[in-house]
């Protein structure tokens, strides 16, 4: 697959985020020096969904749909998910719908 773009598809109840990473600058306007991460300091994350599978199968037999959609910005639970770094250079993730926490509105 040398050189070719590959477009990945979530399955079930997999959810394709990509990272919002955080500001640099705290609310009161102090700079954070870069080598303090606020990834150390701050349990949950923010993201914009990219792609979404067409959810889980319940007991009975019925397809569970996913809250979020394609273009959402949701909170998610830090360290949970599988990451992947894009050829673009930006982060992306794999969450379960359970490790998200809210959508932004």
């Amino acid at each position: 697959m040398t050189g070719e773009t590959m477009k990945l598809r979530p399955v079930n109840d997999m959810i394709l985020v990509r990272l919002i990473e955080p500001k640099q600058r705290t609310v009161r306007g102090f700079i954070i020096p870069e080598n303090v991460s606020m990834r150390d300091t701050i349990r949950t994350a923010y993201g914009k969904v990219l792609g979404i599978g067409e959810g889980v199968v319940s007991p009975k037999g019925n397809r569970l749909p996913i809250e979020c959609q394609p273009g959402d910005i949701v909170l998610y639970k830090r360290n949970m998910g599988t990451a992947a770094a894009g050829a673009d250079g930006n982060q992306y993730i794999f969450l379960r719908e359970a490790d998200i926490l809210a959508v932004c509105e």
